[in-house]
């Protein structure tokens, strides 16, 4: 690295100063090269979608990339450096949040990094009169006009199809965003960044916890900067407890068995992408002789858990009676899951009829993350599934006794734990 000397009563010069900041920038430059090699590397850019519009936010963040020293002349007013067209690495910032409108749905679209160097910071600068010492000029001939006090390295942000042309300096892609077609907003937009960014040292430690992401509601998972492996649990929804018909006031009774837990998946991904997350909503109410199957979480196309199978019941049955439901559901996945755990969905309970007058519906299966609904007395509506995942406890009506609803299966849940 190149260090300016001067000795004591040198008349310093402004070339002096200017080689200062120019062997600073090559020696950072090289330093950067060292690291990265003479590659392109990136940090930051972190995105926050809209939910009213197709525009995306994008956090500050810059850019490391192979350019010119100085490709224009630095100073001036008669001194100043020549350009520098040697080439060391380079650094170029967007120092705000930037808003960017994605222009149409159902198209991959690429945000660039538009990366040049600019003059700026101009001032009106005092200058030395020689002909008269004790009154500085107000810039060069007391003219009144600014200079420039800083030359910046500057990212903008371009989005295009194809890699777009401009007049200065260079772009880079920094990630591709799509919006599914016909949505009116960029809430769930895809988003997958280039492999130019890089971790920090201390993301550099592996199988360190760098956070925990949990959904109870339908959004799109992001990973973590630095995250290179990901345990996932995902939770399906849970089935409805059974629903009773009415009876007679003699002769006849109903029952139905509790609803089946969803299933579930622990598993771990290396490297994982962007991906949308979708919830099971809860299940409703097993209605008139009838039960609901739970609905499913997804996370992504990695794992897909089926929600738990739907109840069996017997209606307008004399006594005794004994309906339970079985399980037939499993977990889908993909190659890139390594899985740690898998669970079908659980078998809610039995409901029994001992006669047309005494009986129970029956609990509905527990999850791992909520207990299934209790069992219910005659002429009780069905209790629903607790915490996520867990079946709705199912009804017995006796003899003479109303329609009962089943109890709902709960809803879904995804955690992601990420990892360095």
């Amino acid at each position: 690295m190149d260090r300016l000397i001067t000795y004591g009563g040198q008349i310093p010069l402004d070339t002096d100063i200017l080689r200062v900041g120019r062997y600073a920038k090559i020696g950072m430059g090289n330093l950067a090269m060292q690291l990265y090699g003479a590659e392109s590397a990136a940090w930051g850019f972190g995105i926050t979608r809209s939910t009213s519009d197709m525009t995306l936010t994008i956090a500050p963040g810059f850019v490391l990339s192979v350019a010119p020293v100085d490709a224009a002349a630095i100073g001036g007013n008669g001194g100043g450096l020549p350009a520098d067209t040697g080439t060391t690495e380079n650094q170029y910032y967007s120092t705000n949040n930037t808003i960017i409108t994605i222009p149409a749905t159902g198209v991959v679209y690429t945000v660039y990094a538009h990366c040049y160097e600019q003059d700026a910071g101009n001032t009106v600068l005092p200058f030395y009169n020689a002909n008269n010492p004790s009154q500085t000029q107000a810039g060069p001939n007391n003219l009144g006009n600014p200079l420039p006090t800083v030359r910046s390295g500057v990212v903008d942000l371009i989005v295009s199809i194809e890699e777009p042309s401009v007049d200065i300096g260079f772009t880079i892609p920094l990630f591709t965003a799509s919006v599914p077609s016909g949505a009116t907003n960029t809430s769930s937009s895809v988003v997958t960044y280039y492999d130019l960014f890089y971790p920090t040292i201390p993301e550099l430690a592996r199988g360190r916890l760098l956070n925990v992401q949990r959904f109870v509601s339908s959004g799109t998972y992001t990973p973590t900067a630095g995250t290179k492996t990901i345990i996932v649990e995902v939770q399906g929804g849970g089935a409805s407890g059974y629903g009773c018909t009415g009876q007679a006031a003699t002769g006849t009774c109903s029952v139905g068995s509790g609803g089946n837990a969803g299933t579930y998946l622990k598993g771990m991904i290396s490297n994982p992408n962007e991906c949308l997350v979708t919830i099971a909503a809860q299940t409703e109410n097993g209605t008139n002789g009838s039960g609901l199957e739970g609905n499913t979480t997804a996370f992504g196309a990695y794992v897909n858990c089926p929600g738990g199978g739907a109840p069996t019941g017997a209606n307008q049955i004399s006594a005794p009676w004994v309906t339970g439901a079985h399980s037939w559901k499993s977990p889908i996945f993909s190659d890139e899951v390594s899985v740690l755990e898998i669970l079908g969905d659980s078998v809610g309970g039995e409901g029994v009829a001992i006669s047309t007058g005494v009986g129970w519906g029956a609990s509905g299966a527990s999850s791992k993350f909520g207990a299934g609904g209790g069992n219910s007395a005659q002429g009780i509506q069905g209790s629903d599934g607790g915490g996520y995942g867990a079946g709705g406890g199912g009804t017995f009506s006796p003899a003479g006794g109303a329609a009962l609803n089943g109890g709902k299966g709960s809803s879904g849940l995804v955690i992601v734990y990420e990892y360095s």
